[in-house]
């Protein structure tokens, strides 16, 4: 038996293309579902650039390797391999927000790039990674169909320096409440509750003269902000104080397979726990996992 597998690449892809500089499930993913392998004229770069590798391997036992594998639920493998021992049942890769966004951060989910110019990039936002297709002093060069550009500098670039979110919003169903927007901004201003960034507090010398934030270019001479961290910080020191607050935190996880919004701790980390989710999605996975 022939068995033939098209799979997104990970940095352990088996032809060993990813190399250091190219995180595959951050570069390109699921959402940006265009494969070539170096066509001519269709994007030929180099194969590594690219998200998805097809692999041909001859099964010759099912009690040998490569075989396929199913668990007690029916279910394959995929992830980091499409075997028990180096896959997994379920591989999240985009989250669906259950709850109002309370930093730029928050978008780097968002479909963005989902053209087909390489680069494919999936996470551009909050993404300080570069891609493989372009050189790191440059942000764009030129490829086989026209230039590539660096999404993810021209979006951090322009987010992060130009807008930043009040969280003057409804209430979501992860909330204890069920506020509409009138009620929490109105509740803000006088004093009764902070928004869902308690850094945020009410100018003292103005008042929105309506409870709507529907004029939200204006919305920030209403607000002071105790403090912010901007993610084009150049600051060490900045940086070690920002990662530090993390230390032996316990994350909140959502179990990927309920409807339900109940949240549940994981295991207080010994280090600094770093997600793309918020809140984690699915099981506790082993530190020395690659999570990107």
């Amino acid at each position: 038996m022939l068995i033939a597998s098209l799979r997104l690449k990970t940095e352990q892809d088996s032809e060993g293309l990813g190399q250091n500089s190219s995180s595959m499930w951050l570069h390109n993913g699921i959402t940006n579902p265009y494969f070539t392998m170096g066509v001519s004229d269709d994007q030929d770069e180099d194969q590594k650039t690219h998200q998805y590798e097809m692999t041909w391997e001859p099964m010759t036992s099912w009690n040998s390797v490569p075989t396929v594998e199913i668990d007690p639920g029916d279910r394959g493998f995929g992830g980091a391999g499409v075997t028990s021992a180096a896959g997994v049942n379920f591989a999240p890769f985009l989250q669906v927000p259950l709850a109002p966004a309370s930093s730029l951060a928050q978008f780097s989910h968002a479909p963005l790039n989902a053209g087909g110019q390489a680069p494919l990039t999936t996470q551009i936002v909050g993404n300080s990674f570069n891609t493989p297709l372009i050189p790191l002093a440059q942000k764009a060069s030129s490829g086989s169909l026209g230039t590539h550009l660096d999404h993810t500098y021209l979006a951090n670039n322009t987010l992060f320096d130009g807008y930043f979110l009040s969280t003057a919003t409804a209430d979501g169903p992860l909330d204890s409440s069920s506020r509409d927007l009138q009620t929490v901004i109105t509740e803000f201003f006088d004093g009764t509750k902070r928004f869902r960034n308690s850094n945020m507090e009410p100018a003292p010398w103005s008042t929105p003269s309506t409870t709507s934030a529907t004029d939200y270019p204006t919305f920030a001479k209403y607000l002071y902000n105790k403090g912010a961290f901007n993610v084009n910080s150049t600051s060490v020191e900045a940086w070690a104080l920002f990662l530090a607050s993390g230390t032996k935190e316990s994350l909140p996880i959502l179990n990927m397979l309920t409807a339900g919004t109940t949240l549940s701790n994981a295991a207080v980390s010994s280090d600094i726990p770093v997600s793309r989710f918020a809140p984690l999605i699915g099981d506790e996975v082993d530190g020395a996992v690659d999570g990107q």
